[in-house]
């Protein structure tokens, strides 16, 4: 009768297996959560962030107590300790997307600050007036991608707003600070095509007196 009664356990332990596997597999990801990112794409923190919020709700059926036989099985502890895992994942995402936002935003707000001053800026040598169209030029060929980098910032912010984690102060300025710079870096190029005529007129004339 024991035999029979711990065969019956060992049998009924393997509804538990489903949840152990989820556990040990969020166990390695909440290591290093940006390996489950590495594309960075919206798409897959959306999805992963409904899966450990459905894994939530998965664990809490988790069998407590159960009569097997003679044996009375009490599982409150393993529960207790499997329900953290999916909040732990998602708590690594929480605290690992304003790093990327920062990451990105730095990075774009980096390059269009070092091309503003140099577009908008009055040449005084035909050497600055030359670095200044080629700045130009690769601002303007540039602007659509900078635009569409912008764009999937906004959208990496826009996954903590639908999941109501407020955004850190540092990512606020930072976004308002990227938003300027790309507006300033149109309005330049728009400016310095104004000028570029005029410019270039100028330029030539002193090249010709060189000469």
């Amino acid at each position: 009768h024991l035999r029979h009664a711990y065969s019956a356990v060992k049998e009924y332990l393997h509804i538990f297996e489903p949840y152990r596997q989820i556990f040990n597999k969020n166990q390695e990801n909440v290591t290093d959560i940006s390996a489950l990112f590495a594309s960075g794409d919206v798409e897959t923190f959306q999805n992963m962030i409904a899966l450990f919020n459905s894994q939530i709700d998965q664990f809490k059926n988790v069998p407590r107590y159960s009569d097997v036989g003679v044996i009375f099985l009490d599982s409150a502890d393993m529960k207790q300790a499997m329900i953290p895992s999916p909040v732990a994942c998602l708590q690594a995402i929480r605290n690992y997307l304003p790093e990327l936002v920062l990451s990105c935003a730095q990075e774009l707000v980096d390059k269009v600050g070092a091309m503003n001053p140099v577009i908008a800026g009055d040449p005084s040598s035909v050497e600055a007036y030359v670095n200044k169209k080629k700045v130009k030029d690769a601002a303007a060929s540039g602007l659509e991608e900078f635009n569409n980098r912008q764009s999937y910032i906004r959208s990496l912010v826009h996954v903590m707003d639908d999941n109501s984690w407020p955004a850190p102060d540092q990512v606020k300025a930072l976004m308002r600070m990227l938003k300027e710079s790309l507006v300033s870096l149109e309005s330049n190029i728009q400016l310095a095509d104004g000028k570029e005529e005029e410019e270039t007129k100028k330029f030539s004339v002193l090249v010709t007196e060189e000469c």
